[in-house]
């Protein structure tokens, strides 16, 4: 069975019965010294590790859990790209997605409280697709990412 047939297996199996589509996910993060930790998915299956940056308390032995953070927004907006792609018969050449992302660390160190957001204020993910395929077909393979995924929305910018 190739990747699109499983894709549309899936799809149709989730379109017979939508509950069937119902997930609930459980990442255990554990403590594993100064500041680092360690994510278990899958049932142990998937290990991984974050650390802070040295000016942070880090050592830098592994990503931050912010770059981490923006690297699974871009492999989700990826998936999905892959999983519509497949549906609607677009051919993809190439595909890059850059989370790109704006924060001030002192809403984060809490310094002058309410002034900064703690987290990421400025969110934007720009996708790169390398295609032979019309125009249009990679319009609505993008129609189907903005209307699907949550890591993206109408805001996103689509180069």
């Amino acid at each position: 069975m190739d990747l699109k047939e499983k894709f549309l297996e899936t799809y149709k199996a989730i379109e017979k019965d939508p509950e069937s589509g119902e997930r609930h996910f459980n990442v255990p993060v554990e403590f594993d010294g100064d500041v680092r930790f360690k994510m278990t998915m899958d049932v142990s299956k998937h290990v991984v590790f974050t650390d802070s940056p040295a000016g942070l308390g880090g050592t830098d032995k592994a990503a931050s859990p912010l770059f981490l953070t923006l690297g699974a927004i871009g492999a989700c907006i990826g998936t999905v790209i892959i999983f519509w792609s497949r549906i609607l018969d677009v051919k993809i050449d190439d595909l890059k997605i850059y989370s790109r992302a704006h924060i001030n660390l002192a809403g984060l160190l809490g310094i002058k409280e309410g002034t900064y957001k703690p987290g990421f204020d400025q969110l934007e993910p720009i996708v790169e697709i390398t295609s032979n395929e019309e125009q249009a077909k990679i319009d609505q393979l993008m129609d189907c990412l903005l209307y699907t995924s949550d890591a993206a929305d109408e805001e996103d910018s689509v180069d």
